[in-house]
């Protein structure tokens, strides 16, 4: 049986699922080289600056690189190390500048020789073609940071377009979002798909958002997977049933909302605009709530967050002019309800 080597060098995560490990079977491989990054950019080493989910989870199944002794820093020059085994004055790989000697042998060839199929994909800056892989796509040089031209073994790959957002979910480790961007090719679609089995496919959530207003940023509840919340070019929105339909908040401005981020402890949804600052919806969690049962019943008290006792004090001080701050949240706790029927009070009858 055939098996398949994965080599990736990377500049950003890659989120690739490995296979079981069996007695008899050769185990699929796979390595992932994140280079010139601090070695905080893979939570797996440390959570304090990022979390990257699924690589951890490779890394946990796998092994993890704690005393890999590449002795060189430089993104080519470290490359080299790892295919070689060899010191920097050893291979000859010394900057990003000279030509990788591919007279050498490298780790990649052995795995070939002994009935793998290799592949490579990402940033190798060798300066030429990777030796003993099969099948690779990889950027000339640093490569470009826009439409990005990938060298492969039959033709070259030109990518277009942006990626505004990826997250993975916080309750399903197969599961992940990607909204893209392609206004500069004067497409002003919006473009937001996910996967629920780890990247093997993919479908479209785009549904209802209407067609010339692209997405910017998408989050998740981080208790109802359902609950979703998308930023786009015009509006933002939200989502009650994983991305099927989308909802408008209509309070919000029509421009650009160019991230989101859930305060988890409060329940707060914080939206950044383009141009407009920033924008707070306090205490969305009856949106967890909200159903066609819920909604069709005569009445329907949603579950409070806790209402903190304290006594209301300024300590402000002195600040000038330097005041930037919003008002806080009124004092006593808060019910949220939804009536089915229009009641109105004895003044408006």
């Amino acid at each position: 049986m055939i098996r398949k080597l994965f080599l990736v060098h990377i500049l950003t995560l890659l989120f690739i699922s490995s296979c079981n490990k069996g007695d008899n079977i050769k185990p699929n491989i796979l390595f992932i080289m994140s280079d010139d990054h601090a070695y905080q950019a893979i939570s797996a080493y440390d959570d304090k600056l990022i979390n990257t989910p699924n690589i951890d989870r490779i890394a946990d199944e796998g092994m993890l690189f704690s005393n890999a002794s590449v002795t060189n820093s430089i993104c080519a020059p470290s490359r080299a190390v790892i295919l070689t085994g060899k010191h920097s004055h050893v291979n000859g790989k010394i900057d990003n500048i000279s030509i990788f000697d591919d007279s050498q042998m490298t780790f990649p060839q052995l795995f070939q020789k002994a009935g793998y199929q290799t592949s490579m994909f990402g940033k190798l800056h060798f300066g030429n073609n990777p030796k003993g892989i099969d099948d690779f796509l990889i950027l000339p040089g640093q490569g470009d940071y826009i439409n990005p031209r990938f060298l492969g073994r039959d033709k070259d790959t030109i990518i277009t377009g942006y990626v505004t957002d990826v997250i993975t979910s916080k309750h399903d480790v197969n599961t992940m979002y990607i909204s893209f961007n392609y206004h500069k090719y004067g497409d002003f679609k919006p473009y937001l798909i996910v996967t629920k089995d780890g990247g093997r496919t993919w479908k479209s959530i785009s549904s209802n958002i209407p067609e010339n207003n692209f997405v910017w940023t998408v989050v998740e509840d981080h208790i109802n997977p359902d609950v979703l919340f998308i930023g786009t070019e015009f509006r933002m929105y939200f989502s009650m049933d994983a991305g099927v339909s989308w909802r408008k908040f209509n309070k919000v401005p029509t421009i650009p909302i160019r991230d989101l981020e859930i305060h988890e402890g409060e329940d707060d949804l914080v939206a950044a605009s383009f141009g407009r600052g920033f924008f707070v919806l306090d205490d969305y969690s009856a949106l967890r709530e909200f159903s066609e049962t819920n909604l069709i019943k005569k009445g329907k008290l949603f579950k409070p967050r806790p209402a903190k006792w304290y006594i209301p004090k300024s300590i402000i001080g002195n600040t000038g002019s330097d005041y930037y701050f919003a008002k806080n949240p009124t004092y006593g706790a808060v019910f949220t309800y939804h009536l089915s029927n229009d009641y109105k009070s004895r003044k408006e009858l």
